[in-house]
């Protein structure tokens, strides 16, 4: 067989390459790092590959996270990640707060009890950071991508917040690029996301804040958000809007989850559990139907991630704290388990204004484990609907506590008499909220843009 020259083999690679069909990925989160962000796009990246589309992550050296993975090992992945250095104000703001300057900066507990120290934290942050504490990786980011788009001939970017000061990177690449596609994904609202409302802030940081918003959704090609109610905020200032929600991976879950009782009646809350579902009627319901229930004895509480402060003091209120066992972060699938082996998911929408659009990202793993849910927040907000479209019981309000306590009895009395396994319930209706089903809408744009 004859064989090409040499020249003519380059030639072909360099071809092949110029040919292949690349897309960069620029997001603070990646592994190390846990948490719903990782888990999205983790998700969305695989599925792109499996489509023959080539991802190039482009995300932070040395992050600050609010849990990692310790045991990662990046040359597990085939996904080419590439990082780059920063220089956060969070350091500082942190310090402020009376923490360390590694520490993670949360915004959820904004509303609790703080110190001095952390308000004064908390006020540098809502008027100086803008739009958040991770702008100091912008120029860093922007630098590392302009570079990559000219040499792997990169048409396509796709950034994602929070932290919304990614999109920042997303509008310079633009300017340099203009034939460029860029798409700007929104996994929480930006002015508009929950803490924001208890924020010290001035006029001039929200109308800064504003524009900033209003720039990213009129220069971005397409703008992709997590729920209908994002969309609904966002469509008249946006070029074009699509839904891409979180989901759940369908290889997390087996087709019908179950695990078997233990000797106690097992209430469960996985991730960041904040100040700002401090919502005293729910543990004013587990009071009652523990003090009035036959079985009311056997609950216990176990939390697994970040709980506030104010969670605490709540549960302690109560008299409830000698039932409930904290437990700190876990691997994604070890967590996954864990709802699995549960009798009762606590869902608990924050309580602040905007909050009908929180689409929390652990509703769909709570769907998909098949555990029964007891959901706490606006009855017709977006996250209410997604547990109407999975076939589960309605959102209850704030302040319904008569109805949490027939939920509660409900479930304990049906975990009494059933023999061996756990209680579940199945719906065919929730693969409309896989991740798989999802994502064949990012893919779709990818290929047609």
């Amino acid at each position: 067989m004859r064989r090409l020259p040499s020249i003519q083999i380059v030639y072909l690679l360099a071809l092949s390459k110029a040919m292949e069909h690349k897309v960069l990925l620029i997001t603070y989160y990646w592994h190390p790092a846990l948490g719903p962000a990782v888990q999205r796009w983790s998700l969305l990246v695989r599925e792109l590959q499996k489509a023959g589309i080539s991802p190039i992550v482009l995300t932070v050296k040395d992050g600050t996270y609010a849990a990692s993975n310790p045991d990662y090992d990046e040359g597990s992945s085939d996904v080419r990640v590439i990082r780059t250095a920063t220089r956060e104000p969070f350091q500082i703001y942190n310090w402020l707060r009376g923490k360390k300057k590694s520490s993670a900066v949360g915004m959820g507990d904004v509303s609790g009890n703080a110190s001095l120290l952390a308000k004064a934290g908390n006020f540098i942050r809502a008027n100086f950071f803008i739009p958040d504490a991770r702008k100091g990786w912008v120029p860093f980011a922007t630098k590392a991508a302009k570079r990559l788009i000219a040499e792997e001939n990169i048409s396509q970017v796709i950034t994602t917040g929070p932290p919304h000061s990614t999109h920042l990177v997303g509008m310079r690449l633009k300017k340099a690029f203009p034939d460029i596609f860029w798409l700007a994904d929104f996994r929480d609202p930006w002015v508009n996301i929950y803490y924001n409302r208890h924020l010290s802030r001035w006029r001039t940081a929200w109308d800064k804040d504003k524009r900033l918003e209003t720039s990213v959704l009129q220069t971005a090609d397409l703008i992709s958000v997590i729920s209908d109610g994002m969309r609904n905020e966002f469509e008249e200032r946006a070029q074009e809007i699509v839904t891409i929600m979180n989901g759940y991976d369908k290889n997390d879950f087996p087709d019908s989850p179950q695990s078997m009782k233990e000797e106690n009646f097992i209430v469960r809350y996985t991730g960041n559990f904040t100040d700002n579902q401090v919502v005293g009627s729910i543990w004013d319901a587990f009071a009652e139907v523990i003090e009035n229930h036959d079985l009311g004895d056997r609950i216990q509480f176990r939390f697994t991630g970040n709980v506030s402060q104010g969670i605490i003091d709540i549960i302690s209120h109560y008299g409830l704290s000698d039932r409930v066992t904290l437990e700190n972060y876990c691997p994604h699938s070890e967590a996954v388990q864990k709802m699995i082996d549960a009798d009762l998911l606590l869902l608990i929408i924050p309580d602040a204004p905007g909050n009908e659009l929180i689409i929390t990202a652990k509703i769909f793993e709570y769907l998909a484990s098949g555990t029964p849910i007891l959901g706490v927040g606006p009855e017709n907000g977006n996250a209410a609907d997604v547990l109407r479209q999975g076939g589960r019981a309605p959102m209850l309000d704030y302040s319904d506590q008569k109805a949490m306590e027939d939920v509660i009895a409900n479930e304990l009395s049906r975990w009494g008499e059933a023999e061996g396994e756990r209680v579940t319930y199945s719906s065919d209706s929730i693969i409309q909220f896989s991740r798989q089903e999802q994502a064949k809408k990012l893919i779709s744009i990818v290929q047609t843009n």
